[in-house]
Formats: structure tokens, C-alpha cells, sequence
């Protein structure tokens, strides 16, 4: 009996062991999978407050450019400076915080924007940190791209068309004007935009560049070189007063007699107010001349802007509110045939602008929130109907007879058209990096 009660004995201890031994490396797998998972779930929880302290960040980035953008820069609890940086301490939103600050160097400096993003990982019990550099540089205005572009619409009033093009007036082969007798450096920029409303000229529209339409705009009938798009919902933003108004470097002007028998002439570059709205401007050659138009009225009786070996002069003019009326048949001449030398930026309060035509327009028209109306457009021949060269933009826009835009590329270079800090979109992000 002893030997198989021997054997049973040593039969069991096996099994017991090799039970034992299953349940250990059972354990350790299992205890190894549990690792596993807190590991991965350690990286996913890090992974996602590295990316969440860069979105922060950016949000920084987002705030101090809509303060940069405000025209005031110490405002909301940014200023006053100290040694030309503008600090807001600190942000905090649902998912982390942010702190930010922007270092500007001169008036006419871009600003340089420092952020930095907080992200709490409750179970890590850490706080993820991360830094971004922006540098800006001033936007042009017209930084659409358009030559046409309404808020609510563009039609013509009677028998008429739209045409486009574009060129870029910067190119030294150009001579600053627009190529009429060189077809290969007229370009296929010239965009047409509405956010809402319709395009409206009976078929009668020849567009060399995209044509960009709201949601709810039915696509016309015509020639489009382009890309027709549908989902256009951009918008144009009004302009702000510039910087400084009242004070210096602003300064009163009037016109040697008043009313349409007068003139303003301005041999002297600055930035001035004027208050009578119907003497003619002239501006001499190689003078910048900035103006703040403080009636409701402007109807001036004519507008030149003169050049010769000196350079040519430079207008640009804001109204805040009211009409304004730019006189035809040559009574508004920019002698240098460039956009950027002439431009009217119509604020918020301008209702209603009007060019008479029977002549062709060189500058920019930029009222988005005014009705933008157009008149005196002849047609006889491809590029000898009404020529406007340089962009128009209106919160509507209505045509009376044939009109060809011709796009300058040139609107786009930072700086030329707006920017600078004399509007409230002047700047925009130029380059990103992460600050390590």
C-alpha cells in the first residue's frame, strides 16, 4: 500500500505545482498587460495636453492680434507699455490657461507676439507647457484678391457688362501701368466676390480669374476662366478711425476759397482734417497726403494726384460717415495711372458712393458698407470700354454700361494698400515658431 500512497502523494504535488505555476506567470501577463495599458494611457494623456498647451497658445496669438488690431493698444488691461512690450498676465478657458505679451519696437513696426499655453493633466498631476513665437506684417486691405467684391450683390442698371483681368503694376516691364498693347502680362487675377445678393449682367460677364460666391448665390450665366466657387463666406471688414485722430500728427486744412470754386493743395506730405467737402484736391508730386474728411458730404470738384521726376503724389482718404461723390470725365485723375496712389476707404458710416464715369478710374474703392454705384461705362471695344483699374469693393454694387477691371496685383504687397496702422486691419501673422 505504501508505495501507491506514495505515488498519489507525488502525483498531486505535480499538479499543484504546475497549477501554482500557471497562476503566476497568469498573473505576471496579466500584471504586465495592466502596465501596458497605464503606460499607453500615461502617453495618450500626455499627447493630448502637449497638443491642448499649443492650442492655448494660439488662442493667445488669436487675442493679442485682435488687440493689436483694435487701435488702442493699451486697452483691455494690455497697457501701458513697458519698454514697448504690452503684457496681458494671464487667460484661463475651460481646458488650461495662457499667458501673452506683444514687443513693439516703433509706430510703424510690426509687432512680435510671445505666448505661452498651460494644460493641467489631472491624473498625471503635471502642467504641460508650451511657447510660440509670431512675427507680424502689415495686411493690405484689399487682401481678397478681387477686383470686384460686394457684401450684397452686384447688377447693372441698364444695357451692360463686366469684364476682368489683372496685372501687376510693381512689374518694372509694366512702367506702372496697365499693359494694353502687351496681352502676356495681362493676368488671369481678376476675381469677382459677393457674399449674398446675385451676380446680375444677362450673360453679358467675361471674368479672367475665380469667381467666388456665397452660399445662397446662384451661379450667372457668362464666361469665368477661373474656378467658380460656391461656398465663399468671407467677409469685408470696416474700416476704423486712424491712429491719433484728433491730435497730432492730425492737423485742420482748408481750401484757399470755400466750396466747389476752391482747392486744396498739398505741397507738403502729412496727415490732415479737412471739413469742407466740396474744394477740388490737388496733390503735388512725390507729397503722401492723408485725409480725414469731417463732413457728411464729399463731393469735391475734382481730385488730382500729380506726379513728374520727383515721383508721383500719394491720396489716401477716409470718411467716417455720410456720401461721397467722385467727379467723371477726368475731373478725378491720378496722373501715374496706379492704383496705390489714390484710395478712398469709406468707415461704417458711409451710406452711399458714387463715381459719374466717362472716364478711366485708377485706385481703390473700399465701403463695404456702402451702396457702391458706378456710372458712365461705355463699350467700345475689349479694353477700351470704361476702364477701372485697381479694385472696388462695396457692401452693393451696381453698373451703369460696360465696365473692364483691371486687378492690381500689386494691392496684395504688404503695406501698399491700408496697413500700416492706419486702419484697424493692419496686421496680420507672418511666421510661427515654437519657442523651445
Amino acid at each position: 500500500m505504501n508505495p501507491r500512497i506514495s505515488s498519489s502523494t507525488g502525483q498531486g504535488g505535480s499538479v499543484l505545482m504546475v497549477t501554482l505555476f500557471s497562476a503566476v506567470l497568469i498573473g505576471t501577463v496579466l500584471a504586465s498587460y495592466l502596465t501596458l495599458i497605464r503606460h499607453q494611457d500615461i502617453a495618450v494623456a500626455r499627447s493630448q495636453g502637449w497638443n491642448a498647451a499649443l492650442a492655448m497658445a494660439e488662442a493667445g496669438v488669436e487675442e493679442a492680434l485682435a488687440q493689436i488690431n483694435s487701435g488702442d493698444l493699451s486697452a483691455n488691461d494690455w497697457g501701458p507699455p513697458v519698454g514697448g512690450i504690452y503684457s496681458l498676465k494671464s487667460r484661463t478657458l475651460s481646458a488650461g490657461s495662457y499667458d501673452v505679451k506683444y514687443f513693439v519696437t516703433g509706430p510703424t513696426n510690426p509687432p512680435i507676439i510671445y505666448s505661452t499655453g498651460y494644460v493641467t493633466i489631472p491624473a498625471l498631476s503635471v502642467t504641460v507647457t508650451r511657447s510660440i513665437v509670431v512675427s507680424t506684417k502689415a495686411a493690405p486691405v484689399v487682401n481678397m484678391g478681387v477686383a470686384v467684391g460686394a457684401r450684397n450683390g452686384i447688377t447693372y442698371t441698364n444695357i451692360g457688362g463686366l469684364a476682368t483681368d489683372s496685372f501687376d503694376s510693381a512689374d518694372p516691364a509694366n512702367n506702372g501701368r496697365y499693359p494694353t498693347a502687351n496681352p502676356s502680362k495681362q493676368s488671369t487675377n481678376g476675381g469677382v466676390a459677393t457674399v449674398s445678393g446675385s451676380i446680375n449682367f444677362g450673360g453679358n460677364l467675361n471674368i479672367r480669374g475665380d469667381l467666388f460666391l456665397g452660399p445662397t448665390v446662384g451661379i450667372p450665366s457668362g464666361t469665368v476662366s477661373g474656378k467658380t466657387h460656391t461656398d465663399f463666406n468671407a467677409d469685408y471688414p470696416d474700416i476704423s478711425a486712424p491712429a491719433g485722430l484728433p491730435g497730432p500728427p492730425w492737423r485742420p486744412s482748408a481750401p484757399d476759397t470755400p466750396g466747389p470754386t476752391g482747392k486744396y493743395l498739398f505741397q507738403s506730405s502729412g496727415s490732415y482734417i479737412i471739413s469742407d467737402g466740396l474744394a477740388k484736391i490737388v496733390v503735388d508730386p512725390g507729397v503722401d497726403v492723408v485725409l480725414y474728411v469731417d463732413t457728411p458730404t464729399f463731393n469735391p470738384a475734382g481730385i488730382s494726384v500729380l506726379t513728374n521726376s520727383l515721383g508721383s503724389g500719394k491720396l489716401k482718404i477716409y470718411q467716417p460717415s455720410g456720401t461721397a461723390t467722385f467727379r467723371g470725365s477726368g475731373f478725378t485723375a491720378v496722373q501715374s495711372e496706379r492704383a496705390e496712389h489714390f484710395q478712398y476707404f469709406g468707415m461704417a458710416g458711409v451710406t452711399s458712393v458714387t463715381y459719374e464715369g466717362g472716364y478711366n478710374f485708377y485706385g481703390v474703392i473700399y465701403a463695404p458698407s456702402a451702396k457702391l454705384a458706378l456710372n458712365g461705362g461705355w463699350n467700345s471695344g475689349t479694353y477700351n470700354r470704361m476702364n477701372f483699374v485697381g479694385a472696388a469693393i462695396g457692401k452693393s454694387i451696381v453698373m451703369n454700361g460696360y465696365y473692364t477691371f483691371h486687378f492690381d496685383e500689386n494691392l496684395l504687397r504688404p503695406g501698399v494698400s491700408g496697413g500700416g496702422g492706419t486702419t484697424s486691419i493692419s496686421y496680420v501673422a507672418n511666421s510661427w515658431k515654437e519657442d523651445l
